[in-house]
């Protein structure tokens, strides 16, 4: 039972979100790349650029300079959209083979992502803009608890936010946006995110402040909960987020949220640091503590870490490696220990593949529960 229930969140939950490993590369604001200073969603032109001309390799089969490489990153290529439109498109694809090997083993193929993404501006200053994010899916599963837009097209909005940029430090938004808190990576089935409602349609209807500075960026994020849910799935609440460079390419953040609703009732606090080592390597980590009733169930406190490191190997080659220890409930002594090995490679742009071997471990149980492994490659197509 714990494979399928893992399995199916793997496909409710995994999305393609901000990097904060390219930290590496000196970039440790999300704002740089993102039309959301908190990351997530669609690239700026800026980050287009970036990623095609330090982060993903040089295509193999011909000979480009990075300055054409950065002139082809725009959604139709050199040509350009008019000022006051931006769009963008990403599909991605997981395939998971588990227990290799075993009785139990199965082999499943997913079709996690078709989101468009587009930007709408209302001057040239590019100031105020309306944000949004569609998302298509095979299945009405996939994205709960947001609802179809129709009873027979699994059509539903990711996102849809104004966006206003008041001057250089402060930018409010208003809109469906997720929450604000903690690392925002691409795995949303680790311990700091789906587990403790961070997960890929956890989105909420707010309002959120951006203060951002060279050396900081502070978020005030107040949701009402998610208009497109039922009254009783809602929650209203909000979350403080800090995050200072310490030293170059070293940052150290801090997190707290609450939320309460009839079925939700959700506590939060988290400390967490990015790491840049030069040349593109990284390293992140976040302890977290968690108070969560959920439903009829009782009051669970768990507390939680995430870790996860990268070795660039050449440019656009990197090795992935992931540890998360949680503790769902401190009144047991049940530990559960999960670590991912991979390879994450960006071939060109537009374009990015993944191969990993994960291992889950639980202890402290009766009966005891057997290691279970699995093989999971993805590959993530953007426009």
């Amino acid at each position: 039972m714990r494979i399928y229930i893992f399995i199916v969140l793997l496909f409710l939950t995994f999305k393609a979100e901000a990097y904060p490993d390219f930290i590496g590369y000196g970039y440790r604001s999300c704002t740089v790349c993102h039309f959301s200073g908190a990351g997530g969603g669609g690239l700026t032109d800026y980050g287009r650029a970036l990623f095609a001309t330090e982060i993903a390799a040089k295509p193999l089969w011909f000979q480009v300079s990075d300055e054409t490489l950065g002139e082809y990153s725009k959604f139709l290529g050199k040509t350009s959209l008019p000022w006051w439109m931006r769009l963008g498109y990403k599909y991605r694809a997981l395939t998971i083979e588990s227990n290799p090997g075993g009785k139990n083993e199965s082999h499943r193929y997913y079709n996690m992502q078709n989101d468009l993404n587009t930007a709408f501006y209302f001057n040239k200053k590019q100031s105020i803009a309306l944000i949004s994010t569609l998302g298509y899916t095979e299945s009405a599963m996939a994205i709960a608890p947001n609802k179809p837009m129709t009873a027979d097209q699994y059509l539903f909005w990711r996102e849809y936010y104004v966006k206003y940029q008041i001057n250089r430090e402060y930018t409010v938004y208003g809109g469906l946006m997720d929450k604000t808190f903690g690392l925002r990576h691409p795995d949303h089935t680790a311990n700091n995110r789906v587990a403790i409602g961070l997960g890929q349609n956890d989105q909420v209807h707010g309002l959120m402040l951006h203060k951002a500075q060279p050396d900081s960026d502070f978020f005030a994020h107040l949701w009402m909960g998610n208009a497109h849910n039922a009254p009783e799935d809602t929650a209203m609440g909000g979350s403080l987020m800090y995050e200072r460079e310490l030293a170059p390419q070293k940052a150290l953040g801090a997190e707290v949220l609450h939320e309460n609703g009839d079925n939700i009732k959700r506590t939060l606090f988290a400390v967490h640091s990015k790491i840049g080592l030069q040349n593109g390597n990284s390293f992140l980590a976040e302890l977290g503590y968690a108070q969560q009733t959920l439903g009829f169930s009782p009051e669970i406190t768990s507390v939680y870490l995430f870790s996860q490191g990268h070795l660039k190997l050449i440019r656009g080659l990197f090795i992935e490696s992931t540890g998360q220890y949680t503790k769902r409930d401190v009144q047991t002594i049940a530990e559960n220990f999960q670590w991912t090995l991979g390879l994450l490679w960006f071939p060109m742009q537009r374009v990015e593949l993944r191969a990993s071997a994960r291992q889950l471990k639980t202890l402290n149980t009766q009966p005891v529960e057997n290691d279970t492994w699995y093989y999971l490659t993805q590959i993530h197509l953007s426009l």
